[in-house]
């Protein structure tokens, strides 16, 4: 069952970036009556996150926040048993629904626990640097901001997700208009825009 599980999940994102409602829709329901069929501890837990996930999408923030922990106290309560779930997955969420929630030291602290010891600079991680990114420009905090930029920015030749790309382009700019480098900021939002 916590493969279905797993599968409908996946599905379910697939059918939303590509905004097929009434697909999604179905995925929802299959995950609601797999919950209902289960006591599945692992299966439990993915569908817990999948509810912090849509709660998030909808900008329920603290409604998302519960899903999320209710996850992790019962991932947590499991680990030492045969209990197989990755916990990464749920730190990253947590420390992203943070971030939108403006609670930018929670934020931090669960990006990094997100790593798991793992700060290599790889694709994989590229999304956990955007974020420490970001917070630390909303902080004001430039120096920071940019300690995090030249991180993204060494693995910059590896990525092909144009949209991240987009992202570390336009983030930079942000901070050259902070540091009054206008010239510089111009040609970082047009490399965001290509």
């Amino acid at each position: 069952i916590v493969e279905q599980m797993s599968i409908s999940e996946q599905l379910y994102g697939l059918y939303d970036e590509s905004n097929c409602m009434e697909q999604k829709y179905h995925y929802t329901q299959i995950l609601d009556s797999l919950y209902n069929t289960t006591q599945n501890i692992e299966a439990h837990v993915i569908y817990y996150q999948f509810k912090g996930n849509l709660c998030q999408e909808q900008a329920d923030y603290k409604l998302a926040e519960q899903w999320f922990l209710k996850a992790m106290d019962i991932a947590m309560s499991q680990s030492n048993s045969n209990f197989n779930y990755d916990l990464l997955l749920l730190y990253f969420d947590l420390g992203e629904l943070y971030h939108q929630m403006n609670r930018y030291d929670d934020a931090i602290k669960y990006i990094h626990l997100s790593f798991g010891g793992d700060t290599q600079i790889s694709e994989t991680n590229y999304l956990k640097y955007i974020i420490l990114t970001s917070i630390r420009i909303e902080k004001d905090d430039i120096e920071g901001a940019l300690e995090y930029l030249n991180i993204l920015f060494s693995i910059e030749p590896d990525i092909k997700e144009p949209r991240l790309l987009s992202k570390l382009y336009s983030m930079r700019a942000k901070i050259d208009s902070v540091n009054m480098d206008y010239h510089a900021a111009i040609a970082d939002y047009k490399k965001a825009d290509d």
